[in-house]
């Protein structure tokens, strides 16, 4: 059974295609788990260089992006990725919630940011709403202290 809602009716016939793209192995695996059902995951790939090449190749709806790179780190992989093909979605996905990050990731071209400890149901409504050409910030980044960095209308 699918949670996407009645609103996307165009999405009946397509599934959403997502590359992703994280240094860590294992949060891949579990990201292709948790995605796969609902969404055509066309990529997993762990090397930032790679991830740009295949966003310019493969041209998914979203590409998830973890923010630890190495020495090309997710921001300027997100910059890369914008500078390649414009229209690209990025989600950036991190461990840290200080909205320096998340302000940080919104200049550098990305459509939205998600703590990696982000629900499913979190991540679907994230995918779909930056698909629907919205910024999604995640609601763990929301809590006081927090800044609301999502449009106010």
């Amino acid at each position: 059974m699918s949670i996407l809602s009645p609103g996307w009716d165009w999405y009946t016939s397509m599934r959403a295609r997502i590359l992703l793209a994280d240094q860590n192995p294992s949060f891949l695996q579990f990201l292709q788990q948790v995605l796969g059902g609902e969404f055509d995951v066309v990529a997993a790939v762990s090397d930032g260089s790679k991830a740009v090449q295949l966003t310019q190749e493969l041209t998914p709806d979203v590409v998830l992006l973890g923010l630890a790179f190495g020495a090309c780190g997710g921001l300027e992989v997100t910059r890369r990725m914008r500078e390649v093909i414009p229209g690209v979605k990025v989600i950036n996905l991190s461990m840290h919630s200080d909205r320096a990050y998340v302000e940080e990731a919104l200049k550098a071209g990305s459509s939205g940011f998600l703590l990696k400890s982000a629900e499913r149901a979190e991540l679907v409504t994230a995918i779909l709403q930056v698909i629907g050409g919205e910024i999604y910030v995640g609601e763990g980044l929301l809590r006081p202290g927090a800044r609301d960095l999502r449009p106010s209308c």
